[in-house]
């Protein structure tokens, strides 16, 4: 998988969990523990393994929760991730 990723750091100031190793803490999680009854971005953040793991995600899911809880995750695209991970 190639990735490329570009910031200009206001992702970062507001707590958002975009950087590099949390995408691939999130990648991992999935590959891990994906389950087809995931329906949102919040129900992957707030999953208290993954917290553990990379603790900006607790941060943000924590501030955000009500948004990453109402952000729906496509399965063919997480499935996407997992199968490439």
């Amino acid at each position: 998988m190639n990735i490329f990723l570009l910031g200009n750091g206001f992702d970062l100031k507001y707590n958002l969990p975009t950087s590099y190793s949390n995408f691939i803490h999130t990648v991992n999680f999935l590959k891990d523990n994906y389950n087809s009854s995931v329906d949102t971005i919040g129900q992957v953040f707030g999953n208290e393994a993954l917290q553990v793991q990379d603790s900006a995600i607790k941060v943000s899911y924590e501030k955000y929760k009500c948004v990453y809880d109402a952000i729906p995750l496509s399965q063919e695209v997480m499935l996407d991730l997992v199968d490439k991970a």
